[in-house]
């Protein structure tokens, strides 16, 4: 396999990497894993600032997060996780997590933290539309 070396611009050097994998060693870098650290940190630190940890689930709190990175389906959300590199819950843990949502109420207790928040950063009330997740 040869690795095309083209320039962006006229004058540009050749950036050095190390090993070329194409190359007579035969060895080269190969990325084993990545991990999407500072996403999630962003994500859940976000998800603090709101109050929504008020929940104290971190199986909803990963699979409301993970549906912002990817939207997708409930039993795909281990994927999305798996892929970032997140603490993944296992499905049956989500699903558990989508039945208490039901029984505690967390509906209640967003809009509470939704408020809260809105009323601490700009004195105002904000109008929050969301699709309640089907149990």
């Amino acid at each position: 396999m040869e690795i095309a070396r083209q320039r962006l611009r006229p004058g540009q050097g050749v950036l050095d990497l190390g090993p070329d994998p194409g190359g007579s060693s035969g060895v080269g870098a190969r990325v084993a894993a990545t991990r999407s650290r500072l996403l999630w940190e962003v994500l859940t630190d976000a998800y603090v600032h709101l109050g929504f940890d008020a929940l104290g689930d971190e199986a909803f709190a990963a699979m409301a997060l993970a549906r912002i990175i990817e939207p997708t389906s409930k039993a795909d959300t281990v994927r999305v996780l798996a892929e970032i590199g997140a603490p993944c819950p296992s499905l049956r843990t989500l699903f558990r997590s989508l039945k208490r949502c039901h029984e505690r109420d967390y509906r209640d207790t967003l809009a509470t933290a939704s408020l809260a928040h809105s009323a601490r950063t700009c004195g105002k009330a904000a109008l929050i539309m969301y699709e309640a997740p089907q149990v």
